[in-house]
């Protein structure tokens, strides 16, 4: 596993899982991000770093969370994702 799995992996006993809408309307995640929902980039000095993936609409983060089998986030509204039943 790689040191950035094993930072995830930390980070996810500590901080919940936060999808946030960015000012240019687009959602990604903040806190806990699961690996899979994150992509690598460079910084302009060549440092790598992972960020979330972001997303045209708030329910493709949630479909995307859902197929990963994250169930416990929070919304962009601050509320609490709780599925429908």
């Amino acid at each position: 596993m790689s040191d950035y799995n094993d930072l995830c992996k930390l980070k996810s006993h500590k901080l919940s899982t936060v999808i946030q809408q960015y000012p240019s309307g687009r959602f990604g995640l903040v806190g806990s991000m699961p690996a899979e929902l994150c992509e690598k980039r460079t910084n302009s000095i060549g440092q790598e770093y992972h960020t979330s993936k972001t997303f045209d609409t708030e329910q493709s983060v949630i479909d995307a969370l859902l197929n990963i089998g994250i169930t416990n986030f929070q919304l962009a509204n601050c509320k609490w994702y709780r599925p429908v039943v």
